[in-house]
């Protein structure tokens, strides 16, 4: 990956006096057939973990110049790019994949608005992110069942994911996710999807970190209350109590914000775990 070039502004730095770039994990490719003759090519990948922003986007560019040469050969090859991104889908390597044509295949048309991205519908790991995805071309779109896709619950256990040992008993720390596709070109619009079942999403939605953030940051802040019960001096990030949009303490937007209304919060994860949605303004990320 060390010839991969990089156009725009915005790409994490590149640390000084690396030379050669390779896969943290190699991708696998298949090219699955069915007995009619259908194929669509998978990329199963699993992206370099941690703060290396700049290795994550690497990896992501190497394999979207494997799909163009694909394509270029028979631009009607279908191909799907699944696995652990590592990446949320407002970080610079997951928006490689979506500004080069691919459509995360989840929310694509989802008829449902409540599962937007910050949604605890959509979350994939036991950090309460959403880093999973499945992600098709214009090719294999087509025969994607529009609204099939969901994130399968599984149960996680209470623990420190950054710091204590991976308990034991337990297949993954992410959740599966999965969506129908028609094995035949363009006909994903002959199957009607199953809507998720109202009680298990009204159980999902009841219970999450989100809703109960939310619910407190709405109420009515109790008499006494001032700026200096918030931790806002020295955080990282600063968030709006109205809008619970997220921003970097630096950005214009967060300090025109009145005291009163501001949520000061050290890590992203922290904040996003509060419910709080990323500033199109400055973006912010866990870098």
């Amino acid at each position: 990956m060390t010839l991969v070039e990089r156009h725009g502004g915005g790409w994490a730095e590149v640390p000084e006096g690396t030379e050669e770039i390779t896969f943290q994990r190699s991708p696998l490719c298949v090219t699955v057939e069915t007995p009619s003759g259908y194929e669509l090519t998978v990329f199963s990948i699993h992206h370099k973990a941690g703060r290396n922003a700049w290795h994550r986007e690497l990896e992501a560019l190497q394999i979207m110049q494997y799909i163009r040469e694909m394509t270029h050969e028979n631009p009607a090859r279908n191909v799907a790019v699944i696995g652990d991104f590592n990446a949320q889908p407002w970080d610079r390597s997951t928006r490689v994949y979506f500004r080069d044509g691919m459509t995360d295949a989840i929310g694509h048309r989802a008829l449902n608005l409540k599962w937007d991205d910050n949604s605890p519908l959509r979350k994939t790991h036991t950090s309460n992110r959403m880093i999973d995805f499945i992600l098709l071309n214009s090719a294999a779109l087509g025969e994607l069942v529009i609204d099939s896709g969901f994130v399968l619950g599984s149960s996680h256990p209470d623990y420190d994911w950054r710091n204590d040992p991976i308990p034991a008993g337990y297949a993954s720390d992410h959740c599966a996710i999965a969506v129908d596709m028609v094995p035949a070109e363009g006909m994903g619009h002959t199957v009607t999807a199953v809507p998720w079942p109202s009680t298990f999403t009204s159980s999902a939605l009841k219970n999450s970190p989100k809703a109960e953030a939310l619910k407190i940051s709405t109420s009515t802040p109790s008499a006494g209350t001032t700026s200096d019960s918030v931790p806002i001096d020295g955080a990282k990030y600063i968030a709006n109590k109205r809008s619970h949009k997220l921003h970097y303490a630096t950005c214009g937007n967060a300090k025109k914000t009145s005291d009163k209304n501001k949520v000061g919060y050290d890590t992203f994860e922290e904040a996003m775990n509060a419910g709080c949605t990323p500033a199109g303004c400055c973006k912010p990320t866990a870098d």
